[in-house]
C-alpha cells in the first residue's frame, strides 16, 4: 500500500512541477507578446502595457518560487531511503536540513499548504472569468495542480519533526 501512495505522490509532484513550468513559460510569452492579454484578466485589457508586463514578470517569480517550495516538499518522494554512514535509517540528514536552501520539514509542510489554499483561490478566479480560456483551459489546469499540490502537501515524511 505504501509503494501505491508513494507512486500516487510522485505522480502529483512531477504533475505540479510540469503545470508550473508550463504556467511559468505562459507568463514569460505574455510578457514578450506572443500570448495575447485579452486572454487574461478577465478580458478586461486588450493591448498590453507595461504594468501588465511588470504583473506578469511578478506571476513568473512567484510561481518559480512555489514550484521551488513543493519541489522542496516532494524532495523525499526521490531520494533513496537507507542506512546513513552510521547505519542508522533516515530519509532526512543533517546536512539537508542545514543546506541553504532547504527548509525545516514544518516549515515545507506549512509553506505548501499556503502555496496549495493560493492555487486553491486562483482556480475559483479561473473558473469565474469571462474569458473562455482562463474558464476552461486555465481553469482547469489550476484545478489539477491545486489537487497535485494538495496530496504533494499531505505526503507522509519526516515523521521525527512532527509534519505527517
Amino acid at each position: 500500500m505504501a509503494d501505491r501512495r508513494e507512486t500516487i505522490e510522485r505522480f502529483a509532484a512531477i504533475t505540479s512541477l510540469i503545470l508550473f513550468l508550463y504556467f511559468i513559460v505562459f507568463q514569460i510569452l505574455v510578457v514578450v507578446g506572443v500570448v495575447p492579454v485579452s486572454v487574461l484578466w478577465g478580458g478586461s485589457y486588450d493591448e498590453l502595457n507595461w504594468k501588465l508586463r511588470r504583473a506578469s514578470i511578478a506571476g513568473a517569480c512567484i510561481l518559480v518560487g512555489f514550484a521551488h517550495i513543493i519541489y522542496k516538499r516532494a524532495e523525499h518522494l526521490f531520494q533513496k531511503s537507507g542506512p546513513n554512514s552510521q547505519g542508522m535509517e533516515t530519509s532526512l540528514t543533517t546536512d539537508q536540513l542545514s543546506s541553504p536552501t532547504s527548509m525545516h520539514p514544518s516549515k515545507q509542510y506549512v509553506t505548501s499548504w499556503i502555496v496549495t489554499a493560493y492555487l486553491a483561490l486562483n482556480t475559483l478566479g479561473n473558473f469565474a472569468s469571462k474569458t473562455a480560456f482562463e474558464r476552461y483551459v486555465s481553469g482547469t489546469l489550476t484545478l489539477i495542480l491545486t489537487i497535485s499540490c494538495a496530496i504533494v502537501s499531505m505526503s507522509n515524511h519526516n515523521t521525527q519533526y512532527g509534519c505527517d
